[in-house]
């Protein structure tokens, strides 16, 4: 949503935040606006938060209710999603942080639909990697190197020039992650790029 909604989003939960915490055996959570994970040691303590939270929401009026889909308490290992990326813990204490599956054919949807308006003259190719970079930025949060070369690679932008030609021209994934300094001590800017 717009800024101001975000801001009625944080602000109107900010009390249920602090009650939150209070629970017992709470080790930690985060929320943006209304989507919000919490953890707890056991079973026991996710369904309190649950029913504390439903409780809360109806007590205060807030005008919002717990979405009877989305809403579960699992164990970390599942892995769990938020704000758009599903968050996978590895066996060795990693966390692989991926888009969505549903995300990702939203995106590929969105994406044939530029191809159709640039085909049709609709959409300059300019126009496409600039909507493009907002989102391979976006990618660039999570472990994405492998979607976003297949999106690089698997959706050319095609348009027939006046002799009847096939232009293909391929999106640019212009955004690159921050390395360490270059050519700083015991680096000669030789190593090898990994992001």
């Amino acid at each position: 949503g717009n800024l101001p909604s975000q801001w009625a989003g944080i602000v109107n939960l900010n009390g249920l935040d602090h009650e939150i915490t209070a629970l017992p055996g709470y080790l930690d959570g985060f929320r943006y606006m209304d989507d919000s994970i919490h953890f707890f040691p056991d079973k026991q303590g996710c369904r309190e938060c649950r029913d504390f939270i439903e409780r809360y929401l109806k007590d205060n009026k807030v005008g919002i209710r717990l979405h009877p889909r989305k809403t579960k308490y699992a164990p970390i290992t599942q892995g769990f999603n938020f704000c758009g990326w599903h968050f996978t813990l590895r066996n060795d204490g990693h966390v692989t942080v991926r888009v969505r599956n549903d995300r990702k054919k939203l995106r590929k949807k969105r994406i044939r639909g530029m191809q159709k308006a640039y085909r049709k003259g609709r959409m300059t190719f300019e126009e496409v990697q600039t909507s493009m970079t907002g989102v391979f930025a976006h990618y660039h949060q999570g472990d994405t190197k492998g979607l976003r070369k297949y999106i690089v690679n698997r959706f050319p932008f095609e348009k027939k020039d006046e002799e009847g030609n096939v232009n293909k021209k391929f999106l640019r994934d212009n955004i690159r992650k921050k390395r360490g300094k270059r050519n700083g001590p015991g680096n000669s800017g030789n190593e090898k790029d990994n992001t």
